[in-house]
């Protein structure tokens, strides 16, 4: 066998992205109706890179995630459109067989809400060893010492003894450190955390963040973080991607999207961030708020669906989607009047 002329490198060495999604489309129909929750997604992510997915609740976060993991309930939903390149293979094309290798496996997911997530029925032991056994193949006494081991490295306190526990019996930290150990069972390379943070506490969710930057680093995990918190964004992503109405309308750096934001939602978004001043609440400083509300997926207005409640709008956003724009190298924009910002 002749070997490799020694120019020539392999794809992984030049190249390193794991996901690439493209021109992604997730409709839902009821009746006559048909709802675009995910209306043309792209976004790329990066081995070991954060990438967040913000945006108000309805804008398609959640729909855009359990797309890529082909878990849409069909019907009514279907994906009509796109890829979904993980690891150079397209999850869209592949068999359902092969996709349930690649869940839990290659691809972790934390859930939005782990009360309904976790079984009510089962041990939280039982479940994050279920994991273990359809993947690794590992018997029922080896799979239970790997949930108490994942239940240890998720700081779950007296792991042994909550492994024993029902769900109703765990506060809502204990059942994300759950959810967190069942998604790393198999220590993925990419992990996707649908809102983890919502339902807790600002400790909890402090411990939580603090939990996923450490197992991201010594699993050399990529993470895909959803939620529609700022302040989370700034303190665990590299990237940051705005999504609204189904679309992404501004992604880039999130140094430079905090600092330089150029699409009016971002702008909003960012002003409505409650500050504090130095001595406390600052009476000069009036906590701004978006007026209207996100447009429903089945009656998505002509043009911009942001124009609605857009203070920049002029006649071309009603009628005309604005194309997706790079603003700067890494920097993209959705909007007609990004060079007005």
């Amino acid at each position: 066998m002749t070997a490799a002329p020694s120019d020539v490198t392999a794809p992984d060495m030049i190249d390193d992205t794991l996901l690439a999604v493209t021109d992604l489309h997730t409709q839902f129909r009821s009746g006559d109706d048909i709802a675009r929750a995910v209306d043309g997604v792209s976004f790329t992510l990066h081995r070991g890179e954060t990438l967040a997915i913000v945006g108000e609740s309805g804008s398609g976060k959640s729909v855009t995630s359990l797309s890529i993991m082909r878990l849409v309930p069909t019907p009514p939903g279907a994906i009509t459109a796109g890829s979904v390149l993980f690891r150079g293979r397209d999850l869209l094309r592949l068999p359902e067989r092969a996709m349930r290798q690649i869940r839990g496996n290659e691809i972790g997911m934390i859930f939005q809400e782990p009360m309904s997530s976790l079984n009510p029925l089962l041990k939280v032991g039982e479940q994050i060893a279920e994991v273990a056994r359809a993947h690794r193949g590992l018997g029922r006494a080896a799979a239970r010492r790997h949930a108490i081991d994942m239940l240890a490295q998720v700081k779950m306190p007296d792991p042994e003894l909550r492994a024993a526990e029902y769900p109703h019996r765990l506060s809502g930290g204990m059942r994300q450190r759950v959810m967190i150990a069942m998604a790393i069972a198999c220590r993925p390379s990419l992990l996707i955390a649908d809102e983890p943070t919502t339902a807790l506490d600002v400790t909890i969710q402090s411990q939580i963040l603090d939990l996923m930057r450490g197992l991201q680093a010594e699993l050399a995990m990529s993470l895909l973080f959803i939620t529609h918190n700022l302040g989370v964004v700034a303190e665990i992503a590299d990237r940051v991607a705005v999504m609204y109405a189904g679309r992404i309308v501004e992604q880039g750096e999130v140094a430079t999207v905090f600092a330089c934001p150029l699409h009016p939602y971002t702008i909003a978004l960012l002003a409505s961030i409650p500050r504090v001043a130095g001595g406390g609440r600052d009476p000069a400083h009036r906590l701004a708020a978006i007026p209207g509300q996100v447009p429903s997926a089945a009656a998505l207005p002509p043009g911009c669906a942001y124009a609605p409640r857009c203070p920049r709008a002029t006649e071309i956003c009603r009628h005309t989607a604005p194309p997706i724009e790079q603003a700067l190298p890494g920097h993209e924009v959705r909007c007609h009047h990004w060079r007005d910002a």
